[in-house]
């Protein structure tokens, strides 16, 4: 497989040039001055486009929901720490207690 092919599996990497392309087809088919054959040509590609960088998009939701998902495992996974115990009820009750100036 070449490194041209390898990029194109990854729709993160193309997903700027992508934009860029589709901003170019849209300018083109708002003028006007394509003919019917070209401008149906730009709206085929425009959709491959539109399909790709929407992939692009879902697999970087996809990423930041794993990584969103192990961070609050991590965060339940944390020691205990005797320095820093967890306020309970009761503690925070307490503690809401003290700031009543009577």
């Amino acid at each position: 497989m070449s490194t041209k092919s390898k990029k194109n599996d990854n729709p993160l990497e193309n997903y700027e040039t992508h934009i860029a392309q589709l901003e170019h087809i849209i300018s083109a088919l708002e003028q006007g001055e394509l003919s019917l054959d070209q401008a149906l040509t730009e709206y085929e590609q425009g959709i491959k486009l539109i399909r790709s960088c929407q992939q692009a998009l879902d697999s970087a939701e996809q990423k930041v929901r794993l990584l969103t998902q192990a961070n609050s495992e991590e965060e339940r996974l944390l020691p205990y720490q005797e320095n820093d115990p967890p306020k309970t009820s009761a503690r925070r009750q307490a503690d809401s207690d003290d700031d009543i100036p009577f």
